[in-house]
């Protein structure tokens, strides 16, 4: 005879036995599509990374607060006529991919890489909360967050703890970041941060997504690491960016870094590489076909080192950007088409085509086609240059260091 005590107890028992067989399951069963739901969204992606199978996500959602999930397995989902729209809560990232020593060793993911694979979904960043980090916080009141970061898609795949990249290879497609009201408004006015951050990651190709009024970079890809050594192969293809602050930049030293035919208006800085005083510098860097319109600064390389900038159409050099009648950075009120600084190794500047802006304001900005500077106590090296064609700039190339 089975007493009510024997009974209790072998429930006990076998909720101990069968606890592993379902944190198993739960490692192996597809997520489902979440068709609206913002809690079962959550849950769908993080089963996504748990199984390593893929996720469709349809339908609409308002977030108000970081979906943040933990890196372990493949994960591959298709967000393609999905829209995410941030809340006026939305408190940091939108969506955020981590690494962590921990909970990335789970499911069985411990020794093994994670690639990533996002393709569509239009996130809507207006009324998110503003990034402590980003420009002029100034026109930011009541609206800063409480978080460094506030960012559409971050992915951070680096293991800070065990100095170790978690993230493999990454392709981001076809989504569109949208941070204003209204057609093509200030950058100043956007809510939230960059639209896709991403650091680590053996290879990683962001390709035919749409930016538009973001506060800080359309797309900021950094290695990671306590020396910026865990990073490398990215390419910027077919991208386009209105009116966010910033295109695309990678920073902290990542090597073997590609720009290729994409379209940016209306931008402090365009393309940009540095390395962000971590002591590495970026290598391998290729600029190559982009159509760059309304800018302070067009192609940035700091620090970098063997660089092709090549057949590049930087055009209105010299026009006023969101209201500011003068440049702004360390370079003091000036527009570069190409700036080198503390860049080494081979640089070759050929066949671009740099050109400022007309009427009144041919008279009141200075421009500058090529820009070649010293920068952290490094003198730039020699820059090949021929094929370029310059017009209605005040200096085609400037040597200033």
């Amino acid at each position: 005879m089975i007493t009510i005590k024997k009974l209790s107890l072998h429930i006990l028992a076998m909720s101990f036995i069968s606890a592993p067989y379902f944190a198993y399951a739960d490692c192996n069963k597809a997520p489902t599509n979440p068709k609206g739901s913002v809690a079962k969204l959550k849950k769908a992606l993080q089963q996504a990374s748990n199984s390593g199978k893929p996720l469709r996500i349809t339908g609409t959602y308002r977030i108000g607060a970081d979906i943040r999930i933990h890196l372990r397995k493949d994960i591959k989902v298709n967000a393609t006529g999905a829209r995410f729209i941030a809340t006026k809560s939305l408190d940091g990232d939108m969506f955020s991919i981590d690494a962590s020593a921990n909970e990335s060793s789970k499911c069985g993911a411990r020794k093994s890489k994670a690639d990533v694979e996002w393709t569509g979904g239009f996130f809507n960043m207006i009324d998110a909360k503003v990034s402590q980090v980003v420009p002029k916080p100034k026109s930011t009141t009541g609206r800063v967050s409480s978080k460094l970061t506030a960012d559409a898609l971050s992915i951070r795949g680096v293991i800070q703890s065990e100095n170790q990249n978690k993230l493999g290879k990454v392709v981001i497609e076809d989504i569109h970041v949208k941070a204003t009201s209204g057609k093509y408004k200030s950058c100043y006015e956007g809510g939230g941060d960059s639209g896709i951050l991403l650091t680590g990651g053996t290879s990683v190709l962001v390709k035919n997504n749409t930016f538009t009024g973001v506060r800080d970079a359309g797309i900021y890809l950094t290695s990671g690491g306590n020396k910026g050594q865990l990073g490398d192969n990215y390419t910027y293809r077919n991208n386009t960016s209105h009116s966010s602050c910033y295109g695309l930049t990678s920073k902290r030293g990542a090597d073997n870094l590609v720009f290729s035919n994409n379209t940016i208006r209306n931008s402090i800085g365009a393309i940009g590489v540095t390395n962000n005083s971590t002591g590495r510098v970026a290598t391998n860097v290729k600029v190559i076909n982009n159509d760059i319109t309304n800018t302070v600064r067009g192609i940035s390389m700091y620090r970098a080192q063997d660089v092709l900038i090549k057949n590049n159409k930087i055009t209105n050099l010299g026009h006023e950007i969101y209201g500011e009648k003068n440049a702004s950075g360390f370079f003091g009120n000036v527009y570069q088409g190409v700036l080198i600084a503390g860049t080494i190794g081979s640089i070759t500047v050929t066949k671009n085509k740099i050109s400022g802006t007309k009427g009144k304001r041919r008279f009141q900005s200075r421009t500058m086609g090529v820009s070649i500077n010293e920068w952290d106590k490094t003198r730039s090296a020699t820059v090949e240059q021929f094929g370029n064609n310059f017009s209605r700039l005040d200096r085609n190339v400037a040597n200033s260091q």
